[in-house]
């Protein structure tokens, strides 16, 4: 005869563990992305700001890193991504 009742709370035990490990990995790797996107709109609106002159200097940036980033990583820097990126920034960074 096999201790049923332990082994179930052994599992059960172990599957608590599990997912409280996976849950803290999936917040890390959440507040991780969520300063990288906040660190590269950072990057994109200070560039931005320095005394460019032309108005479309912002959409040529965006475009051209765009194409960059997406050679070096992948479809996860679309035009539209790192304009919500720099979205992002402008609207949780302290204001001067």
């Amino acid at each position: 005869m096999q201790p049923t009742k332990h082994i179930d709370s052994l599992h059960l035990e172990a599957k608590l563990i599990v997912e409280s490990g996976r849950k803290t990995a999936y917040q890390a790797v959440n507040n991780s992305m969520v300063k990288t996107y906040w660190e590269l709109g950072q990057l994109i609106v200070e560039e931005e700001q320095a005394g460019k002159v032309r108005a479309d200097y912002g959409q040529y940036l965006i475009e051209e890193l765009s194409k960059r980033l997406k050679k070096d990583y992948g479809t996860g820097f679309a035009k539209q991504s790192l304009w919500s990126y720099r979205q992002f920034y402008n609207n949780t960074s302290p204001k001067n």
